[in-house]
This record gives C-alpha cells, structure tokens and sequence, in this order.
C-alpha cells in the first residue's frame, strides 16, 4: 500500500477527517490533502505529528513501501511520486531495512530519533561534499 493510502486509511480508521487530522498534527490542511493524494513529498517530521495523531507507529507508515515507489531524499523528505524505488542510496536490502524500522520502532525515543536525524544529514552533506 503507497505512503497516500496508508494516511487515509490511518485516518478514516480513526474516524478523522481531514481538517481533524490537520488540526490534531499540526499540519496544514492543504499538506494532508497533498499527501493523500500523492501530490507532494511529506518531511519526516511531518509524518512523525501525522503518526502521532493517528496513534500509528511512524515504521507503519514505512516498513512495507521500501520498494514501493518511495524515498527518502536528502533533505528528509520521502518522495511519494515518481518511480523511486530506494531509500536512501539504495545500498540497503529490505530485509535490513525491516531490522531497522523494528529497531527504531522498539527502542528509539522522538529524541533519539531527531538525534539520529541530525548525523545522518550530516553525514550525508559530508558525502555530497
């Protein structure tokens, strides 16, 4: 299932609407529309306040997509259009993909998290050069 269905899907579950989610989040309105339609690219951090209004695990939203027309791109954005089919620099198998999710998912704190955020996009502007 594509990152746009899984939000609607979260969100009608909890019988949400779209302003609902919006003012839950914190995200606009116009961006959860864009993103369940497939119109746009959704940062981490956005995706982290839709989890968290949707009382879903951020790993929910990414665990099975993986190949699956997604990336995350440098900036932190996952790109949900187009046929990316990466995250990352694609080095990454899907099996060791899924260990990490299931890692972050079980151990990982929203500190932690934004920690291990911040030194990879370091580590990246340091790889682009």
């Amino acid at each position: 299932m594509k990152l746009s269905a899984k939000i609607k899907s979260a969100r009608e579950h909890k019988d949400m609407t779209q302003s609902d989610l919006a003012e839950e989040s914190g995200v606009s309105i116009q961006s959860i529309k864009r993103y369940e339609t497939d119109k746009g690219n959704i940062t981490i951090d956005n995706l982290e306040k839709i989890a968290a209004a949707l009382d879903v695990s951020l790993s929910y939203f990414l665990q099975e997509d993986a190949g699956q027309g997604q990336s995350i791109t440098g900036n932190g954005n996952i790109q949900t259009s187009g046929n990316s089919n990466v995250i990352g620099n694609g080095n990454a198998k899907p099996k060791q993909l899924q260990e990490l999710f299931d890692l972050i998912e079980e151990y990982a704190t929203p500190r932690m998290i934004n920690e291990l955020k911040t030194k990879l996009r370091k580590i990246k502007e340091v790889h682009d050069g």
